[in-house]
């Protein structure tokens, strides 16, 4: 009886040490499938923050602006698109010069399109009838703000077309290839604020149908027109002679050489609108100032051009049966007095032997009311127009008089008014300001008298044709330039 105890004693310690090792050995491989579960969670962990940083590794700066060249080769590849092989591509960079800012075209090119998939005219809002793309042009575009105060800048309202604005299409962030670059995103993510002294570049992509492309081939050239920045806290800024500004862009090898001899020229508006091709008669850059009561004019040059229009502008010069002859000159005023002076309002003329020729204001960038503050400057342009066959019988080969008077009152100020100083105490109005106040009212010139003798490089001959002499030439003068005296000529202005 007492085996027969011991016997099951015995089977029961065994049984207690087989559910104990049992008991370890679960412990142990739970422990090991907590093991295995944790790093392969890490691993998880590790994998997903390694795609994580990759991801971002690899997302792209839209502010970064990729080579002109890595542009084309992404339009090879744009999916929807198929180019021709033959395109334009420019040489030189065109530039577009303001007082507050300045936008260049670096580089530009015009791929003709072969194919273009529905989706991708569904998505540029290519669909009506007759909207199908004949080619795209590719600008490369950088915009400086020259002031230290912020400006807007308003990317959408930049256009492209024809010389009349017929038909001018906007730029489409759709037709761009790259990831990054596109000068629509990039300042719209900055709210269009373009910084004082900062500048910001990309492209842009404009779409030409066959018709309007048919067009511009026949004018020579693109127009590129946007509207001037304006300051952020100034709404009255104003654009003078409208609110668009135009940069002409080439579309040939030999539009491209006419649009940069052209920009050499004075910048009077015949130059900086391209109404025309000039041609060098006689030029002379000039460094000669004179001094008047603290206002100093300092003539920078003077070009005398045969101009011929092109043909939409050739109404504006339909008085000039014969064709025109263009002469300007390029001057900074310097006002280093307590008062401001307005160049523009001032009158200007050209004197030819005993013939006076105004300034033409339409001529000319600037408008009436421009004043120049104390202390500040300004370049200021005359052009005047001159009938070609006058040009050809009386005024070639003789010396040039510009008298320029720059008043202290604007013409838009005087029209306000409508009353001289001595008119206004006529009236019998209380004399509720000081001396000095009525001081500052009364009208006041500044006169200067410019001596300019053109050295011709080519003639007018009686065929009104450009030649490099005439048979019956004679001696030239030098080109020299001279300045009278103020004093001497007081009493013929005052």
């Amino acid at each position: 009886m007492k085996k027969i105890i011991l016997h099951k004693n015995f089977k029961l310690l065994v049984l207690l040490f087989c559910l104990g090792g049992l008991t370890a050995c679960q412990s142990v491989s739970n422990k090991y499938d907590n093991l295995v579960e944790e790093q392969a969670n890490n691993k998880i962990s590790q994998e997903s923050q390694a795609n994580a940083n990759e991801s971002k590794a690899t997302e792209i700066d839209p502010r970064l602006v990729p080579e002109f060249s890595q542009v084309l080769t992404d339009f090879s590849n744009f999916e929807g698109l198929e180019l021709e092989s033959s395109s334009f591509q420019s040489k030189q960079a065109f530039k577009l010069n303001q007082e507050n800012f300045q936008m260049t075209v670096n580089q530009m090119a015009i791929l003709p399109v072969d194919k273009m998939s529905q989706t991708m005219k569904e998505e540029a809002k290519l669909t009506d009838e007759g909207s199908d793309i004949n080619s795209l042009v590719l600008v490369y575009t950088t915009i400086e703000n020259l002031t230290d105060q912020d400006l807007h800048l308003s990317i959408e309202d930049i256009t492209m077309g024809p010389i009349d604005d017929t038909e001018m299409v906007y730029a489409d962030q759709s037709l761009y290839p790259s990831q990054s670059g596109n000068l629509q995103t990039i300042v719209n993510d900055s709210q269009s604020k373009l910084q004082g002294k900062a500048s910001v570049d990309g492209y842009l992509v404009f779409s030409l149908t066959k018709d309007l492309e048919e067009q511009i081939s026949r004018e020579g050239h693109l127009k590129l027109s946007m509207n001037e920045p304006t300051p952020i806290d100034d709404k009255g800024v104003q654009l003078d002679l409208g609110n668009k500004l135009a940069l002409f862009l080439p579309i040939s090898e030999e539009s491209e050489t006419m649009i940069v001899s052209q920009s050499q020229f004075i910048a009077d508006r015949l130059t900086t609108e391209f109404w025309g091709q000039k041609t060098e008669l006689a030029a002379q850059n000039l460094e000669t100032s004179q001094e008047e009561e603290g206002v100093t004019l300092t003539t920078k040059r003077v070009e005398v051009t045969d101009f011929a229009p092109f043909e939409h502008y050739e109404e504006i010069f339909k008085n000039f049966e014969f064709g025109q002859v263009i002469v300007s000159i390029e001057y900074e005023i310097s006002n280093q007095t307590e008062q401001t002076i307005y160049p523009v309002d001032g009158q200007s003329r050209l004197i030819i032997g005993e013939d006076p020729i105004e300034a033409d204001y339409v001529l000319i960038n600037e408008e009436y009311g421009q004043g120049v503050e104390p202390g500040q400057s300004k370049r200021i342009i005359q052009t005047f127009a001159l009938d070609k066959k006058r040009y050809q019988e009386v005024w070639q080969g003789q010396d040039y008089q510009f008298e320029i008077i720059i008043p202290n009152q604007s013409r838009a100020d005087q029209s306000d008014t409508g009353l001289t100083v001595a008119q206004s105490e006529d009236s019998g109005e209380e004399e509720t300001s000081s001396e000095s106040s009525l001081e500052e009212q009364e009208a006041q010139n500044f006169v200067y008298v410019i001596s300019y003798q053109p050295q011709l490089k080519l003639f007018v001959d009686d065929n009104l044709d450009l030649v490099d002499q005439l048979l019956d030439e004679t001696s030239q003068s030098s080109g020299q330039v001279n300045l009278d005296s103020p004093d001497q000529d007081e009493s013929e202005h005052n």
